[in-house]
């Protein structure tokens, strides 16, 4: 059994895909025989060290606040960090309960605490750090990459020349969009392979172990939708909904501002709402991922604007997937009809049997 210390993004208080993908990792490498802990940076908080953190957020929100800044990134935070304090998720509770953390402060640890240290997924090669290529490992331990992204960082030779020389020592090497592929192929990581995100690692039956007791059943649409704007107003979905006698049970996250009513989920009751929805209505990659494996009737509908980078990865696996038709173009009913999910599946497999075998490639 190998110990395998992860890094990777962690510290949302709203982003359901980030703590489920590192979720995936960790139980396929459990299921593959190996321990895998999360590393966290700094030091394992008491109660004082909690107490002061949770100051200084508050002290964060107010400086948004005051300062009014409106770029994209600082309104999701603002609104992250306002919405946890008046509806809190709990994300860190459930990252304590289920997440195995290693605290490792200053990147400091001893001979023996790792045997190899993995990277990914999430956009964590968008941070060009040594740290998030893996520099600070220093006793030999084998290193490997599981699905990161670049995010939209532009990749010139200035990147290529940082990045070569922090990939030569990589047991192997996949990532999540054609673009980190291409990156690490120039290089000279011609042996890099394009693959899945993590959470297709695992079944909806290994999911469902983290969600909530389902309460009395009805039927209902899953709308789940991240702050980035799209080009359908989400009044389409509610007169969908009337027409066909549904309730919706809508959760924002990132950001997400409007006038409808929503559900400020935990992690396990996100799981429930999205496992026994009749429809799922998503712009989010990780809720079209999750329907995916649910094998659920959904709908994406593409981000527009300054964020529409983000749709590459949704592009991706509607291709890979053969269900283009499931990005909204001009119709809300497409989402009635059945999708293949047999062809889906196989889908599925190859990308494991592909990880598994370059994970038997490693030694440790």
């Amino acid at each position: 059994m190998a110990k395998i210390g992860i890094v990777t993004f962690y510290n949302t208080l709203d982003n359901y895909g980030q703590v489920l993908q590192y979720l995936a990792i960790q139980e396929y490498l459990a299921s593959r025989g190996h321990s895998a802990k999360l590393i966290v940076l700094g030091k394992e908080p008491s109660l004082l060290l909690s107490f002061l953190r949770y100051g200084k957020r508050l002290y964060r929100l107010l400086q948004l606040l005051i300062k009014g800044n409106n770029s994209t990134y600082k309104k999701w935070e603002r609104w992250s960090l306002k919405n946890d304090f008046i509806h809190p998720r709990h994300f860190n509770s459930f990252r304590k309960r289920y997440c195995n953390l290693a605290y490792v402060e200053n990147l400091q640890y001893k001979k023996g605490d790792f045997d190899a240290f993995a990277v990914g997924s999430d956009q964590i090669w968008s941070a060009l750090t040594p740290y998030s290529f893996l520099e600070f490992a220093k006793y030999g331990e084998v290193k490997f990459s599981i699905a990161p992204s670049i995010g939209k960082m532009v990749v010139d030779q200035r990147v290529i020349s940082i990045v070569k020389k922090w990939l030569v020592d990589f047991g192997f090497i996949t990532c999540r969009e054609q673009s980190a592929v291409s990156m690490c192929k120039s290089a000279g990581r011609e042996d890099a392979q394009l693959v899945l995100d993590p959470t297709f690692l695992i079944s909806k039956d290994r999911y469902l172990k983290y969600s909530a007791p389902a309460k009395k059943h009805e039927d209902y649409i899953f709308v789940y939708m991240l702050g980035a704007d799209i080009a359908v107003d989400l009044s389409e979905i509610y007169d969908f909904a009337e027409k066909d006698g549904l309730k919706v049970k809508y959760v924002a996250s990132q950001g997400r501002e409007d006038k409808y009513s929503k559900e400020w989920a935990t992690i396990p009751e996100w799981l429930t709402l999205l496992a026994n929805a009749k429809y799922v209505f998503t712009n989010s990659f990780h809720g079209m991922a999750l329907s995916c494996i649910f094998e659920k009737q959904y709908l994406v509908f593409p981000i527009i604007g300054e964020m529409k980078g983000m749709n590459e990865r949704i592009f991706k696996i509607a291709k890979d997937f053969n269900c283009e038709e499931r990005i909204y173009s001009d119709s809300i009913e497409i989402v009635k009809k059945n999708i293949d999910y047999g062809f889906i599946q196989s889908v599925i497999v190859s990308n494991k049997v592909k990880i598994d075998k370059l994970m038997k490639s490693i030694k440790y």
